[in-house]
């Protein structure tokens, strides 16, 4: 949809993937899953503050645990969208 839109997306296989492309160019904003293989999305998120690279970020989740809207916020998430 994003592509739809004329929007520039790339693709990640991992947070750790993510996190080695950082380095050529950090994103203007990132859409996570909060639970992946790896790295979850909010320890994504961890490390993009402990390098200092502010990232708005998106988390999404199929949980519908309601504390992952606080565990989000915590994580500087800019909003939490859940998946059907």
């Amino acid at each position: 949809a994003l592509r739809l839109a004329d929007y520039e997306v790339e693709e990640f296989a991992s947070g750790e993937e993510f996190l080695r492309a950082l380095a050529g160019h950090p994103p203007e904003v990132a859409s996570v899953d909060v639970h992946m293989p790896g790295m979850s999305g909010f320890d994504v998120g961890a490390r993009l503050r402990a390098l200092h690279v502010r990232v708005p970020l998106i988390f999404i989740t199929a949980s519908d645990d309601a504390t992952l809207d606080r565990a989000a916020g915590a994580a500087g998430a800019v909003c939490l969208l859940r998946k059907p």
